[in-house]
């Protein structure tokens, strides 16, 4: 019996591995945009779009890898995702040209799409629908500890050895997972008994059931805060505070420690309010911490520390939502989980990617404003 939990255990952990590229992949990058920014001649907004286009290849990957693996197997999928995403970090690493960098980030995240559609389908094969909740949350909490350093790490390796140092770190971390995979994660993909549970859902009836829909579109707004944050905070703090990149880096590590502690708090508030009640208190927690950070932006002279209790309640509040939405969201779909798992990351990249990419292009680079925008998502 220990033997297998310890098993369970690790098939998490190296689940939560494969699905943490793309936070990965955002994280390590973004102290450093303002630089990048310098180094390849382009403009801020020609930069945004890297991270833009990486989303946009994340969001349309799991229409290809989904679909596919509910017929395949969940094992090629991963292997052919890692491949991909493995090939084009390295190629990153050595473009010197903005538009370039955009097109092959685009396929970047193609093959981080892989792992995080892969990940939260096996989560569901091997819960089933009761456990899939807590085992996507048990996931989910695995995933939030990884962002804490990345973004320091990033910043310090762009400081130390440029940029390109970070894509050649998200290559052998790529490498790294698959080859865990390879050896410790047997295939999950349950075979249909009948002909009716090989149908199962459309594509159209697991979007519009009420409760995906739901637990997607909470996720992707909270999402959309993320995005947000990332793609505007390293030139707010240039602007308003004359950050480095590695300082960047440690601002960024604060909020996404605040996000792992929204996933520990799930097991304080999951026995006393379950997990819709949970997901509403982390909703409020978010607003309220950008409201702060808001207010704040109308005292004069004030200090980045005073930022910090803001951060940290948004932060806890945006973890809580992740950390039950995905669960809450695939547990009705026992068959169809690999279109499920590609339709929620779609919805939840797609969409936060055009909110986003809204936000940046039409808000000027002000705290107020983008805090603003934040708030209301």
């Amino acid at each position: 019996m220990q033997g297998k939990h310890q098993h369970a255990s690790l098939t998490l952990v190296i689940l939560a591995l494969s699905a943490t590229l793309a936070p990965v992949s955002m994280d390590m990058l973004t102290p450093s945009l303002a630089g990048m920014s310098l180094d390849l001649n382009a403009s801020a907004r020609l930069i945004e779009l890297s991270l833009y286009s990486f989303l946009i290849g994340y969001g349309v990957a799991p229409s290809i890898w989904g679909h596919t693996s509910d017929r395949t197997g969940r094992r090629p999928i991963m292997f052919v995702g890692m491949l991909l995403y493995c090939i084009s970090s390295i190629t990153c690493a050595f473009v010197d040209d903005a538009h370039w960098l955009v097109g092959i980030r685009f396929l970047q995240g193609l093959g981080a799409g892989a792992g995080a559609t892969m990940a939260r389908a096996v989560v569901r094969d091997l819960y089933g629908a009761q456990g899939t909740t807590k085992g996507m949350a048990r996931m989910m909490s695995l995933m939030a500890i990884v962002p804490i350093f990345m973004p320091i790490l990033g910043g310090l390796l762009a400081q130390w050895f440029g940029w390109q140092a970070c894509f050649l770190l998200m290559t052998a971390i790529g490498a790294f997972s698959v080859t865990a995979y390879f050896y410790l994660v047997p295939e999950t993909r349950r075979r249909p008994t009948n002909k009716a549970a090989t149908r199962g859902e459309s594509g159209w009836q697991i979007l519009f059931h009420p409760v995906f829909a739901q637990h997607t579109l909470c996720n992707m707004f909270s999402i959309s805060v993320l995005v947000i944050f990332g793609a505007n905070f390293a030139f707010l703090t240039a602007n308003t505070f004359d950050f480095n990149s590695s300082e960047n880096g440690f601002v960024l590590a604060l909020f996404n420690a605040s996000i792992a502690l929204g996933t520990q708090l799930v097991w304080l508030l999951m026995p006393r309010f379950q997990a819709h009640r949970s997901i509403v208190i982390g909703t409020l927690a978010c607003m309220v911490g950008w409201i702060y950070i808001a207010g704040m932006t109308f005292s004069p002279s004030i200090s980045t520390l005073a930022y910090a209790p803001g951060l940290i309640m948004a932060g806890a509040g945006a973890g809580v939502i992740m950390s039950l939405s995905a669960g809450a969201a695939l547990a009705p779909f026992e068959h169809r989980t690999g279109l499920a798992s590609s339709l929620y990351l779609l919805v939840q990249s797609a969409g936060s990617s055009v909110i986003s990419l809204a936000v940046g292009w039409i808000l000027p680079k002000d705290i107020l404003a983008v805090t603003l925008a934040m708030t209301v998502c």
